[in-house]
């Protein structure tokens, strides 16, 4: 075989005969797992790309999977064939044919750029040689550039109405040079400053106010020296008679090309806006200090201070308003307070509204607060007219404190919270039950107490009674399931105007379901009585559930106000900063670790071991805010307090 001859490979293109037997000079490729890499090399580029014979009429020897695509058929249709059968004769097949001969003729690289419809392409076609100098292939490597052209196009469209931008623009444009010096001003500058015959290429500085010249400078400076930095400053210059203007400028240092490296000025003459807010500033000033005084003052109160106008929108939010409420000022300025869902019983809250705009209000009010966050606080306020400058009321003004803790301590029960009663014996959960549905709640008891003890304890009560049970009993209602309790529960609470609901003996739901199943049922059950402002009492026998069962109920029901706290004994000192931390809660102040330490003269190691004791017997809550650290007594650490001043 001849050096010149061509040896042919029957090769398998991803397990297909994807590519025909093929003539390739077996110097230039004789392996075929060589070839195999080759066109999996070429499918993987971007490019069409296509290899035809030069001794062959234009035979395609090797093609890649983007350029078959793009001609609108498969690899194997191509391998072998005439490439110039697979354009349609005109000028297109002409041009094709034409670059392959210049190649071949030449033996040099053919560069060009076609279009075929709106789409452009820019071809690169170059020879393959053999070992003797004759060109026996020809590689062709298209891109198509249509966006490309579309930018350039873009481009000049955007050059020709930036040109006439500048030329009718009201605002003064400078080009200057990294040095400072003129090299275009657009038609504004004579316009609004009066310069006829300034030359170009002068000192843009020139004319500047001599007091803020170099400040100019020193800021223009900043801008040549930064890349893609933008300027902006106010300064004054000097027009044509002598007078001085303000000028807003805005500088880029982003125009860069062959023939301008240089920055863009764009000013705005705003003397008079400078003037007039000369004339406000003064008055601004002194009105922005009389209402910084008066937020202070309405922060730094340890009673909520909130205001609405006519149409019940937020107006003031101080600072302890945010603590209670975990709300922030900028979540309830400016919407209407009977959207934000602050208030538990809105209808009750407007009546009161209504009462002191007509002057027959009470001189106080205990209204319910659903924080963010935590249980419902009970607040007592006192409402004012706020009266404005022009005839009729303005709006409302509230100051209250938050009582929730006295209420609290005298058991109180805030309507919409669930409590958890720790007994073995259902005595206790009974007498506060009946205590309550005698002053006045509506009660729903579900129990697995005997029918004929149930008749007895409720003879002059009007008490709903459901029986724990799975089988019916007669003149009682019964559940049977959790589903049941649920839909029970449910009807109740969305039935009675003040619901109140004990569940007892829930051993005999562990006993029959699961841990797991009766925890999502309490969770449901949370919060439809939440919903409905419904008081819901679970008494539980300690006995029947083990510590890590305990826990979970406790994390999800409040612990009774009145009920006592077993077994938990600290020293003096932990004592004194429970208390410490209690009367700063109530008087709505910011409790640290460096108040702490400052205040029991303690290193801040030692603060931190106290406070950590403290949390660990959750009687302290250590709420993070960034890297700031504040603490909150919580309900254990309050029943805890009171437990020992009772003694």
């Amino acid at each position: 075989m001849s050096k010149n001859q061509k040896q042919s490979f029957p090769i398998k293109y991803n397990g297909m005969n994807n590519i025909k037997t093929l003539g390739i000079n077996s110097k230039i490729i004789n392996d075929r797992n060589l070839l195999y890499f080759i066109q999996q090399f070429i499918d993987s580029l971007p490019q069409l790309i296509i290899v035809i014979d030069a001794t062959k009429n234009y035979s395609v020897v090797l093609v890649n999977k983007h350029m078959a695509t793009s001609l609108g058929v498969s690899v194997e249709k191509l391998i072998g064939k005439n490439l110039l059968d697979f354009f349609p004769p005109g000028e297109l097949q002409k041009r094709r044919k034409a670059y392959a001969d210049m190649t071949i003729h030449n033996k040099k690289i053919t560069k060009s750029i076609d279009k075929r419809g709106d789409r452009y392409f820019y071809n690169c076609t170059f020879p393959v040689f053999d070992s003797s100098g004759e060109v026996i292939y020809v590689i062709a490597m298209v891109d198509e550039i249509t966006e490309k052209k579309e930018l350039e196009k873009s481009l000049a469209d955007k050059e020709q109405f930036f040109s006439s931008m500048i030329q009718n623009s009201e605002d003064m444009i400078y080009i200057l040079t990294n040095e400072g010096n003129i090299i275009y001003r657009s038609p504004s500058v004579r316009k609004l400053l009066g310069y006829q015959n300034e030359p170009i290429g002068t000192s843009g500085f020139n004319n500047i106010h001599p007091k803020e010249r170099e400040y100019v400078k020193e800021q223009f400076n900043l801008l040549v020296s930064k890349s893609n930095n933008v300027m902006r400053i106010t300064f004054r210059v000097r027009d044509a008679k002598g007078t001085y203007h303000f000028l807003e400028g805005i500088g880029s240092n982003q125009l860069k090309n062959p023939i301008i490296n240089g920055v863009i000025f764009n000013c705005r003459d705003v003397t008079e806006k400078v003037r007039t807010d000369n004339k406000l500033k003064q008055s601004k000033i002194e009105l922005m200090e009389q209402k910084e005084y008066l937020k202070n003052v309405i922060d730094s109160a340890s009673e909520i201070i909130i205001s609405f106008d006519k149409n019940n929108v937020v107006t003031t939010w101080n600072r302890t308003a945010e603590l209670i409420t975990k709300y922030r000022s900028r979540e309830v300025l400016g919407r209407n307070i009977n959207r934000l869902g602050i208030f538990l019983n809105q209808d009750d809250l407007n009546n009161y509204f209504h009462s002191v705009l007509n002057g027959h209000a009470k001189p106080f009010e205990d209204i319910t607060l659903q924080p963010k966050t935590g249980a419902r606080k009970l607040v007592r306020v006192s409402g004012s007219i706020i009266n404005g400058d022009t005839a009729g009321n303005d709006g409302i003004l509230l100051v209250g404190r938050d009582i929730t803790r006295d209420s609290e301590l005298h058991g109180k029960l805030i309507p919409g919270n669930s409590y958890l009663i720790i007994n073995e014996k259902s005595k206790f959960s009974l007498i506060l039950f009946k205590d309550l549905t005698v002053s006045g709640f509506d009660g729903l008891y579900i129990t697995r107490v005997n029918p004929n003890e149930i008749q007895v304890m409720f003879s002059s009560l009007d008490v709903k009674v459901v029986l724990l049970s799975e089988d019916k009993t007669n003149g009682f209602e019964y559940v049977r399931d959790i589903n049941g309790l649920i839909t029970k529960i449910k009807k109740f609470a969305e039935e009675k105007s003040r619901p109140l609901i004990l569940l007892d003996r829930i051993d005999f739901l562990l006993s029959i379901f699961s841990f797991e199943e009766f925890i999502r049922a309490l969770y449901r059950i949370n919060n439809i009585l939440a919903i409905n402002n419904a008081i819901f009492l679970v008494r539980i026998n300690p006995n029947s559930v083990d510590k890590r069962q305990m826990e979970i109920i406790k994390e999800e029901l409040l612990p009774l106000p009145s009920q006592k706290i077993e077994n938990i004994a600290i020293e003096d000192k932990l004592y004194e900063i429970l208390n410490f931390i209690q009367r700063q809660n109530q008087d709505n102040m910011l409790v640290t670790y460096s108040k702490i330490g400052y205040e029991f003269s303690i290193s801040k190691a030692t603060t931190s071991k106290y406070l950590n004791l403290l949390s660990e017997k959750d009687l302290v809550f250590i709420e993070r805010d960034g890297k700031s650290k504040t603490l909150l007594i919580t309900e254990k650490g309050k029943t805890l307090l009171h437990k020992r001043m009772s003694i």
